[in-house]
């Protein structure tokens, strides 16, 4: 090994062409050996190179003034720079909060642990960029090497920002700072023509990216799906984001005015403020609906009529209830419905997210077996695929989203047409396909819905809705939204600590005590049916939390509880589902499955027509051989035992911004066994319902059940193949 030489002081211009040649290498690499056009190879090598030239300019201002001018001092100025950059890594998941407590060790490890890191990294790149050392050399390169080796392996890492950006980071900055070192003690003094075409070439692809640059993120999709190539593109947003709101206007960032932090993709649109606040076709002309109020019924309900109160929670996991076994005190209130009422042991969403799993309940059918449209979400509208050209291409920043507009009767509609007074009040949490208009709304007297951001202003709400109905019959449905991310602080719940875990059981006792507020307003009627449940569970691990993504336990098993009118009190151990809870409201309400049938056949929807006309949907209806009465029909009297050996059907899917599937998954559970289908890789796996584990163990499928998914999937609609 060569001793350690003192070296001139670093030059802000080669550290930061080391840092440029880096990340160019880096994305050029990984868009060859994924094997993309010439056109996106250049173009991922472009965006590399221009991203961390960018980083190089950033780390050099930073770091070569104090190394140049202080250079004894470079090194400790380096450990303090580190040092307090390691403070954001504990505050990005706010680990400041429980510094006492049962985690208060982790904190207050975390805190010194941090800075303590960031200090040594800060006196590593210090020396190594003072000293010839081929040592700092060696021994960064293989960091640079580990670091790319496991990055993409940090599964947990989206729940800390700050730490996903650092490790992203390093890597390119240790392998330009090796880079750096073996250059200056080994490169031979170049020629004036090598330098003159290394500054073209330099040139040429910056300017290539930056051509680039006004690309939508539409047009970035193959170099997106790449991960360097796309953490180029996130830190040329970054760098280029001159207003601070946390969007720039290249790169398909999406920002429209890069002057005003106010207007940027996320932000709420103002209707009538002559501003595109959201960047997402012109100022919004009118306030979307929030409420809508129809007519009362016009026909009397039956004599000693069943009123019914469907209660659903957003993003609860059935092993998150005190009456299915869990420890902490999160749903007294749910605890005390289940023991005088009846409980569900294996209750199955009908999908893995939110606007699958509410029209699949609302209709009683498995949710292939609708009919659903393409539409595209913003933050307060849904726009149809017809008007995306006049609209303009930023709208593709936004996912596809489904939603029903089938020929079946609601709920609603068919308690309605018995003469029951219906309302319905949904915190949509910014989720357009919850508001009026999209089809879950279809026969409620009254809908009220918005993004209400607070479990005790749905539980206010719904008192008044029930106080306004009177003594009628009624079917009110609530929808409380808390356990969903974001998460709050609540005074009337307990505090269980700071991490993930502990603050999603905090916003689930806090819906459960709304969620009580409501049962006791009906706990004194006997013509009181009650039904709560959840639309779907989490994916929750000990940093993050999702859904929507797969269809194991943790995310379909859903708490299900009955009481009140006509309900054997018990617990039930056979498999359930949604289809289940729509056959027993319209059971309750005297509806037999085949007078829900005879509607479901009579009724016209406008809604239907109008996509019929379209041509490509009525020859998917024709095709699948679908009818309203097989689904009408189908479902069990929870009131009542359930045939231990049935089965439930349940789905998930997503698209990306061009309408392509980029995830379709089916499954059917027993109440032991669930079988899930990956429908885009033909692939079926089986796993225990009882697992809830995050990686539940897999197994070979039953032939039963894989014939059952054969069956379900023969029956189901196909999807619409409108693409904007």
């Amino acid at each position: 090994m060569l001793p350690d030489e003192p070296a001139d002081p670093p030059s802000a211009l080669e550290l930061t062409a080391c840092f440029g040649a880096i990340g160019a290498l880096i994305c050029g690499i990984e868009a060859l050996a994924a094997g993309v056009s010439l056109a996106d190879l250049w173009l991922a090598t472009s965006i590399g190179l221009f991203a961390s030239t960018l980083l190089g300019l950033t780390v050099s201002a930073a770091t070569v003034p104090a190394l140049r001018y202080l250079p004894r001092f470079g090194p400790a100025i380096a450990m303090l720079a580190g040092a307090l950059a390691g403070v954001p890594f504990v505050a990005a998941p706010g680990m400041f909060e429980p510094l006492i407590g049962a985690h208060g060790r982790v904190v207050w490890a975390a805190l010194v642990v941090g800075p303590l890191t960031g200090a040594l990294a800060g006196f590593v790149i210090g020396r190594a960029v003072q000293l010839r050392s081929m040592f700092f050399a060696l021994v960064l390169s293989a960091f640079s090497l580990v670091l790319l080796f496991l990055e993409p392996r940090l599964v947990a890492l989206p729940a800390y920002p700050a730490a996903a950006w650092g490790i992203r980071i390093l890597p390119w900055g240790a392998a330009a700072l090796a880079l750096h070192q073996l250059r200056r003690r080994n490169a031979p003094p170049g020629s004036v023509r090598a330098r003159r075409v290394f500054v073209a070439v330099w040139v040429v692809l910056i300017g290539t990216a930056w051509l680039s640059a006004g690309r939508t993120r539409g047009e970035l999709d193959d170099v997106l799906a790449l991960r360097h190539p796309q953490l180029g593109v996130m830190l040329a947003r970054a760098l280029t984001d001159f207003d601070g709101d946390g969007f720039s206007r290249t790169f398909g960032g999406g920002d429209c005015d890069d002057g005003n932090p106010r207007v940027h993709p996320r932000a709420p649109e103002v209707a009538g403020n002559g501003v595109d606040d959201n960047c997402r076709g012109g100022d919004l002309e009118a306030p979307p609906a929030r409420t809508r109020v129809g007519a009362p019924p016009t026909v009397p309900p039956p004599e000693r009529a069943i009123s019914v109160l469907l209660v659903t929670i957003d993003t609860l996991r059935v092993d998150r209830v005190g009456s299915y076994g869990y420890e902490r005190p999160t749903t007294p209130s749910l605890d005390a419905l289940a023991a005088r009422g009846r409980r569900f042991e294996r209750a199955f969403s009908s999908g893995g997210w939110t606007a699958i799993s509410l029209p699949s309940l609302l209709r009683g059918a498995p949710a292939r077996e609708l009919r659903w449209e393409r539409l595209f979400a913003t933050d307060d509208r849904m726009v149809e695929p017809v008007a995306i050209p006049r609209l303009g291409p930023k709208l593709r920043v936004k996912s596809a989203v489904l939603v029903t507009r089938d020929e079946r009767l609601t709920l609603a509609q068919h308690l309605a047409a018995r003469g029951y007074r219906t309302g319905a009040v949904v915190d949509s949490g910014g989720n357009a396909f919850l508001l009026p208009g999209y089809g879950l709304d279809d026969g409620f007297e009254r809908f009220d819905a918005e993004p209400i951001d607070d479990d005790t202003a749905v539980a206010d709400r719904t008192l008044g809705l029930l106080r306004e109905l009177g003594g009628s019959p009624f079917f009110v449905w609530a929808h409380f939204y808390g356990p969903h991310a974001p998460d709050r602080r609540h005074a009337d719940a307990p505090d269980f600590g700071g991490g993930a875990s502990e603050r999603y059981d905090h916003e689930i006792a806090h819906a459960d005590v709304q969620v009580g507020r409501l049962l006791a307003a009906v706990a004194g009627r006997n013509d009181v049916l009650v039904l709560v449940t959840a639309d779907h569970g989490e994916i929750l691990g000990p940093l993050t939390r999702a859904h929507g993504n797969d269809l194991n336990p943790y995310t379909v098993r859903v708490p299900l509880v009955i009481a009140g009118a006509g309900v054997t009190p018990g617990v039930e151990e056979g498999a359930v589902g949604f289809v289940d809870v729509a056959r027993t409201v319209l059971a309750a309400a005297g509806i037999s499955g085949e007078d829900a049938a005879r509607a479901g056949a009579a009724s016209e929807s406008p809604a239907v027509e109008g996509a019929q006309s379209e041509g490509n949907e009525s020859e998917g209806i024709a095709s699948a051989g679908m009818t309203t009465e097989g689904a009408a029909s189908e479902g069990a009297d929870l009131r009542r035992e359930v045939d231990p050996d049935r089965f439930v059907r349940m789905d998930t899917w997503r698209f990306d911004a061009r309408g392509r599937a980029t995830l379709d998954l089916s499954a059917v559970a027993t109440a032991d066994e669930l079988v899930i289908r990956d429908r885009l890789l033909q692939v079926d796996t089986a796993v225990d319902p009882d697992d809830l584990e995050r990686a539940p163990t897999r197994r070979e499928p039953s032939p039963e059940l894989t014939r059952a998914i054969d069956d379900y999937l023969e029956r189901a609609r196909p999807f619409p193949r409108t693409r904007p």
